[in-house]
């Protein structure tokens, strides 16, 4: 590949393999590859006997032009893109092919002139300039390509034996050239591969179109069939055939740059609209385009899928979609859309009912906004259409099923107003049983105590009251209806709640022992309720002490006047306690100990006090039993 007539090479691969190496490697490796390449070039010229100041001379010359290239070419950031974009074959031809050999050429010629190895350093300049350039277009590209720089283009067809057959035709047009032409430089065949370059620029890119010129040059130099007709001569002759082909080139290099340029935009493009087709099938979204002029509507076959049809199966007219939409709705877009055409709402956005092809319906939320006016006026609108059919059914099986939760919590608080009545009047029942009993008896003894049975009957019609009473209350709390608060004293709703549970604390042999502040302010509270309160937590401190034996049972109620807190009442029984147990369990709604117990007592009392804006929790004692707090807050106070 380097041919010498009278000292001029046709091609110059070093500097090119130079350039290649450093553009493709780091520069803190620069040293290393310069290093191998003086002791290559010192071996040769000593095998040819060059002086070793003009081997080093040439060296320098050689050295100048790919560093340059590489330098610039990684500064201005061409590296990625050089062979693949308009802007950096640009960068490549006007560094690599033009810049740096004509700077090279000048110091080569320069350096070699100065010491007199060179008489014509214009010749010297314009011969070395011209070659290197070529080189560059040659070899550049393919080693670029080979090396793994770009991928291959990818041609339409089997891209193998179609450069194959290239390669023969111009082997053929060549051979035929050789044969006609005497002189080639002077026959317009000397243009003769020109098809050929466009040829592989269009196809096979920058790779493609340097290797087709490297078998051109091999060709126009290196034929034997007539090789009396081949430029042996004069130096000019070699460099007007360089510089026809690098004229030839230069264009087609700058083609093929726009060609993979444009590959590369339809691949970017297909590839978005894949994914784009990818998004809107995976969230069932439709685009949509309304010429309000023509009526004419684009409507995305995607969503002419989703209702089960192809796409020529739906005109593209608006009143073509007349049938497919719910009767109920159309009015009601054509509405919503004269609004928006109107100015009236910042953005078209309508629920649609629209009818699938099975005849099942498919909900639709259309968005849309005006994109394009003519003198002020709308005339086109363009959004899209979403799926939400199964959004649609989520909501009504959410409807449904908050519908089902309403009805199974009125039933619920039925059962629990059912309980609650029968837990809250079985106090009052067992004390109106009480006195009914005592009542008869009396009447059947032979002298009945009239003012016994008196009382007796008075206590249960009173009882029979407070039943009443309570059921009203009790109900009241389930209907979350207004407290029927008034000023009372908690000490004496203390008393009071003794009193009716006197029996069942003398059965169980109670000892009671009371704490009551005689200073405690007037509270504002339902006095029914917190007597039901009192009774519940004096009952159940009765029950809790049934088992125990071998210790006095004692129950202690105490009040006081917490400064900053409220009124703090306690019940504090000798009974069983917790037993390690989270207190807090026993205020869970039927949640009791007791096999005979319901467990809608004392959940039943903390709603009655935290409906005063109260608190009440139980904690355990140091020694047995258990103690319930009640607080009252002192906004509930009332002096």
């Amino acid at each position: 590949m380097m041919p010498t007539l009278p000292s001029m090479a046709v091609l110059w691969p070093p500097n090119v393999l130079l350039f290649v190496a450093f553009l493709l490697t780091p520069p803190r490796l620069w040293p290393l590859i310069i290093f191998f390449a003086l002791l290559t070039q010192l071996a040769v010229a000593a095998t040819m006997d060059i002086p070793l100041g003009r081997s080093l001379g040439m060296f320098t010359g050689n050295l100048s032009q790919p560093i340059i290239a590489a330098t610039i070419l990684r500064r201005l950031g061409h590296r990625e893109e050089m062979l693949g974009t308009l802007k950096g074959v640009t960068a490549f031809v006007l560094v690599a092919v033009l810049g740096a050999p004509a700077i090279a050429s000048v110091i080569s010629a320069a350096t070699l002139g100065a010491t007199g190895w060179v008489s014509d350093v214009w010749m010297h300049w314009r011969i070395r300039f011209v070659t290197n350039v070529l080189s560059t277009i040659v070899l550049a590209p393919p080693l670029l390509t080979f090396l793994g720089w770009r991928a291959w283009p990818r041609p339409i067809g089997p891209p193998v034996a179609e450069f194959l057959v290239l390669l023969t035709s111009l082997t053929a047009s060549e051979r035929l050239v050789s044969t006609l032409a005497t002189p080639i430089t002077s026959s317009p065949l000397l243009f003769a591969p020109l098809p050929f370059l466009l040829w592989a620029a269009v196809r096979f890119g920058q790779a493609g179109l340097g290797i087709v010129l490297c078998f051109t040059t091999l060709f126009r130099y290196f034929a034997d069939s007539h090789p009396g007709q081949l430029l042996a001569t004069p130096p000019d002759a070699i460099v007007a055939t360089q510089l026809t082909l690098i004229a030839m080139s230069l264009p087609l290099i700058v083609l093929s740059a726009l060609l993979a340029e444009r590959r590369s935009s339809e691949h970017a493009l297909r590839t978005g609209h894949t994914r784009y087709g990818l998004a809107t099938m995976a969230g069932s979204v439709g685009v949509w385009d309304w010429n309000l002029a023509t009526n004419a509507v684009y409507v995305d076959p995607s969503l002419k899928s989703f209702l089960g049809f192809a796409d020529h199966e739906i005109g593209n007219h608006l009143d073509d979609w007349k049938s497919r939409m719910h009767p109920d709705d159309w009015e009601r877009m054509l509405v919503s859309a004269q609004a928006h055409i109107d100015g009236r709402v910042p953005a078209f956005e309508l629920s649609l009912r629209m009818l699938h092809r099975d005849s099942s319906i498919r909900w639709f939320l259309a968005r849309g906004a005006v994109v394009e006016r003519e003198a002020g006026r709308p005339t086109r609108i363009v959004g899209t259409s979403t799926d939400v059919t199964a959004q649609k059914d989520a909501e009504q099986a959410l409807e449904d099923a908050k519908a089902e939760l309403a009805r199974l919590t009125r039933l619920s608080d039925m059962g629990g107003l059912t309980a609650a009545i029968a837990h809250e009047v079985n106090q009052p029942l067992c004390a109106i049983v009480t006195n009914a009993s005592a009542a008869l008896r009396w009447l059947g003894s032979d002298r009945p105590d009239v003012a016994e049975v008196r009382e007796a009957l008075t206590d249960v019609v009173c009882d029979g009251k407070r039943a009443s009473e309570l059921i009203r209350r009790t109900r009241g709390l389930f209907e979350r209806g207004e407290l029927e608060r008034r000023p009372i004293d908690l000490n004496n709703i203390v008393h009071s709640a003794l009193a009716l549970t006197r029996s069942s604390l003398e059965a169980g042999h109670v000892v009671v022992r009371t704490g009551l502040d005689p200073t405690l302010p007037l509270v504002r509270a339902d006095q029914v309720q917190l007597q039901q309160v009192f009774c519940n937590l004096i009952i159940n401190a009765t029950e809790a002490m049934t088992r125990v034996t071998g210790r006095e049972l004692t129950l202690q109620i105490l009040t006081c006047h917490q400064e900053g807190s409220g009124i703090h009442a306690t019940v504090v029984d000798s009974g069983e306690g917790f037993n390690g147990d989270d207190p807090e369990r026993v205020f869970r709604p039927l949640v009791t100990a007791r096999p005979e117990g319901m467990g809608i007592g004392l959940s039943m009392s903390r709603i009655i006090v935290e409906m005063h804006g109260g608190r009440l929790w139980a904690t355990p004692n140091d020694g047995p039993g258990a103690t319930f707090h009640i607080m009252l807050p002192l906004t509930e106070l009332h002096g």
